[in-house]
């Protein structure tokens, strides 16, 4: 990635840039009939603060953490705060059943989940949950100053989980020619690039037909 003549290796390595940019719109969100506008500031210092939230709740560096909602600037600020802190993002559709994502949940292990109070399975997944639409007063109280980051633990990889199971990531140099989807999702059956988790939960019937991969 770059910036300008600067070479960005990591998401995160952006925030500052963004600080720079100050007051400057970034996200347009509607709801309802009104407008929400978030500032480049106003994002940084909010994925600072979800980072120290997660901090907060006692979640070490590497646990996985639900995030499930709209589209919306809180969403964009939890995602980047939890690469921030270096926990590891498991997005999940807002539409899915209560049954899958308790599935998801014991599969992941995951510590704590960040979801818009319009999706009703919270509750069911016996976690704690910190709601979107409630994310700047929830997190008002915590720091907006740089966040420490010691990148050089895992490479500043970002880590995304995909809804599959998971392996440990190792790095390019461990595993030279290896695929790079290796240590995020593993597939059931190559021939149907089915992630394995789907395979055990979906039966062929309930599957939705995909586009033939590229």
């Amino acid at each position: 990635m770059q910036s300008g003549s600067t070479t960005r290796q990591t998401l995160t390595s952006y925030l500052d840039d963004y600080l720079q940019r100050g007051n400057s719109i970034v996200f347009v969100n509607r709801r309802g009939l009104r407008y929400v506008r978030w500032s480049y500031t106003q994002l940084v210092h909010t994925v600072r603060r979800a980072a120290r939230e997660l901090e907060s709740h006692g979640i070490p560096k590497g646990e996985r953490i639900l995030l499930c909602g709209e589209n919306s600037p809180e969403w964009v600020a939890v995602f980047w705060g939890c690469l921030l802190h270096g926990s590891i993002v498991v997005p999940l559709d807002k539409d899915i059943t209560g049954e899958f994502a308790h599935a998801v949940k014991q599969q992941t292990q995951a510590q704590l989940i960040f979801a818009s109070s319009s999706v009703a399975f919270t509750k069911r997944l016996v976690l704690p949950v910190i709601y979107l639409d409630q994310l700047t007063d929830t997190v008002a109280l915590q720091s907006g100053e740089p966040y420490p980051v010691h990148e050089a633990d895992d490479g500043g990889r970002c880590r995304v989980l995909g809804v599959a199971e998971f392996r440990g990531v190792q790095s390019d140099r461990d595993r030279p020619g290896e695929d790079p989807r290796a240590g995020r999702w593993w597939w059931e059956a190559d021939t149907d690039r089915e992630c394995g988790l789907h395979t055990r939960l979906l039966s062929h019937a309930q599957r939705v037909p995909r586009a033939p991969h590229a």
